[in-house]
């Protein structure tokens, strides 16, 4: 069903240009053709299978910003099950990544992001010639796959890495994706040597800080999805009159 029969497309797309906020039809015709784009059949599955919102995989925005970006999907649903539209909202994963990559667990620590259900590496500064494509089959991957967790913390030791061994300490997220920091194995001796010379209090204290750490950086990172989702969600409520 459409709300105007005569028109296949109506999409008017209103974003942040730092502090201006703008509105444009450039999205809306032939040339970009959102009828076709990955998101929107998304967002129509979703609404045959009745589902409120729904999140794309991670994807490089080709309207325009060339961002590594994520778009929430809430399709608007009469009440006799037909679509007449879609709500969007678009998330560039920019500042995210950039956030990300100043952390530092330890003094030459890297970070790793990757989208667990499309294998897609978001972050990995190590290998960044391996950022927005799927996970390769390498020894570093495996154990990702095999012991992520959302409430442990999972190493993974002496992975070979552009020659160097790195010791992986990663975590699986709710949100489904999983947050990793390599660190050189070199370091890792480096600081069990002078965890080894305090007593075992300061070193369990030292462990305990390590873990909270990760775990402040990736309730941080993450925050966004819950706010989007809570913004969309009350964005398409209504009251039956």
């Amino acid at each position: 069903m459409r709300v105007f029969e005569d028109t296949q497309y109506f999409g008017p797309y209103v974003y942040r240009d730092n502090k201006r906020i703008l509105f444009s039809w450039e999205l809306s015709g032939k040339q970009y053709d959102y009828h076709s784009q990955d998101w929107y059949q998304l967002g129509k599955q979703a609404a045959e299978n009745a589902l409120p919102v729904v999140w794309t995989h991670p994807y490089v925005d080709e309207a325009g910003s060339l961002a590594p970006m994520m778009t929430v999907d809430a399709p608007i649903i009469l009440t006799n099950g037909d679509m007449i539209g879609m709500a969007i909202v678009d998330w560039s994963l920019t500042a995210l990544t950039a956030f990300l990559e100043t952390v530092k667990i330890t003094n030459n620590s890297s970070p790793l992001l990757i989208h667990k259900a499309s294998n897609r590496i978001i972050s990995f500064p190590l290998k960044s010639e391996l950022a927005m494509q799927t996970t390769p089959d390498e020894a570093w991957v495996k154990p990702l796959y095999s012991s992520s967790s959302n409430t442990k913390l999972n190493t993974s030791k002496s992975l070979p890495i552009n020659g160097k061994l790195y010791d992986l300490y990663f975590l699986g997220t709710k949100s489904g994706f999983i947050l990793g920091f390599f660190n050189p194995h070199k370091d890792i001796d480096k600081e069990v040597r002078a965890v080894s010379q305090v007593t075992l209090l300061g070193g369990a204290i030292i462990g305990i800080t390590f873990v909270v750490l990760i775990i402040f950086i990736m309730k941080h990172l993450f925050k966004p999805f819950d706010l989007v989702l809570s913004q969309i969600k009350g964005s398409i409520k209504h009251s039956a009159r």
